[in-house]
């Protein structure tokens, strides 16, 4: 039974631990939230009397999806291009369209503009950080998305085990008969990174090696920091350099060639993320493969999917394989 006082916007909110202007597009029809939120909204609505059965308005769609770039690494990042591309077409093949919100690392600027604005149905992040302030803002809003990472945030997420991976072409070096390896890797704050680290770390304490923190180096991004820290392994000896993507390891490689050093025939060199980039170089480097494509379209589907209330898996791991090349003795 309806209670006597009419239950106001602001306590329904506050039912929900959401925003008011979330709860005012649920009950309005306009904008874009999950269904089955939305509905939970209605009923709670309803039941509280503040809404009769016949003033549940028809969902007004924009047939538009956002998807979040960020802006510091779309220069040179093949995945995030190949993601686009996987996505744009799964959104077209249903008749809707893709805006793109370019956003400067975990912030929060072009996304609230859109989505304040209702002017999509449904978020792609291509992006995830520690303390991520785009998923949070997002729950707060409704809004359906899907991350293209691992996060333990209770959301629809889409990537693949780096861990995993990470630690499979590492016990493979070491098969191989690599004794030391040392690790270079980008930024620690993304969630990738971290990871792909945890899978080498796995990979030693298997074997039973100390891991070396004068072989180890992180938020490596710069030429300089490349080089430091490639000479700092040349001069620890080590036989093989483990590289967080394709772009450090071509940085490496480049070193290495400069200081007439040869691959791999007194270094092996790998990637924990395969591109066109590393196939092509000379000698091809080992990789990890991950089919950015792919999982650019699984997650558009699975975001329309949450759109239209169909049942969609949280969780999607999307497999990965290691291309053994040339630039660790694989001829």
């Amino acid at each position: 039974m309806p209670r006597n006082k009419k239950i106001t916007c602001e306590e329904i909110a506050a039912h929900f631990n959401l925003n008011k202007s979330t709860v005012s597009r649920a009950l309005s029809g306009k904008g874009s939230m999950r269904e089955e939120l939305r509905q939970e909204i209605i009923e709670y609505a309803r039941k509280e009397g503040y809404i009769s059965a016949h003033e549940n308005k028809e969902v007004k769609r924009t047939k538009n999806i956002a998807v979040v770039l960020p802006r510091n690494l779309l220069d040179n990042s093949v995945f995030f291009a190949e993601s686009l591309v996987g996505i744009v077409e799964c959104v077209a093949l249903q008749g809707n369209d893709v805006i793109v919100a370019l956003e400067e690392g975990n912030s929060l600027n072009q996304l609230t503009e859109i989505v304040e604005n209702n002017k999509c149905d449904g978020v792609v992040l291509l992006q995830v950080y520690e303390e991520d302030v785009q998923t949070r803002y997002l729950m707060r809003q409704g809004m359906p998305f899907i991350a293209v990472g691992t996060t333990p945030e209770d959301i629809y997420q889409i990537d693949s085990d780096m861990r995993f991976a990470s630690r499979e072409l590492v016990s493979g070096l070491m098969a191989q008969g690599c004794k030391k390896i040392a690790y270079i890797g980008g930024r620690r704050n993304y969630t990738v990174n971290k990871r792909r680290y945890r899978g080498y770390e796995q990979a030693l304490e298997e074997q039973m090696v100390r891991i070396d923190p004068d072989i180890v180096f992180y938020d490596v991004e710069t030429a300089m920091q490349m080089r430091y820290a490639t000479n700092r392994i040349l001069k620890n000896k080590c036989d093989c350099i483990v590289c967080g993507d394709d772009l450090l390891a071509l940085g490496v490689y480049k070193i290495l060639v400069e200081e007439g050093i040869h691959v791999p025939q007194e270094i092996k060199l790998a990637s924990l993320y395969n591109s066109t980039y590393t196939e092509l170089n000379n000698p091809p480097i080992t990789s990890v493969a991950v089919n950015a494509h792919e999982q650019g379209f699984m997650a558009a589907q699975i975001l329309m999917d949450v759109i239209s209330g169909k049942h969609a898996e949280k969780v999607t791991r999307v497999v990965t394989g290691i291309q053994w090349r040339e630039s660790t003795g694989n001829y």
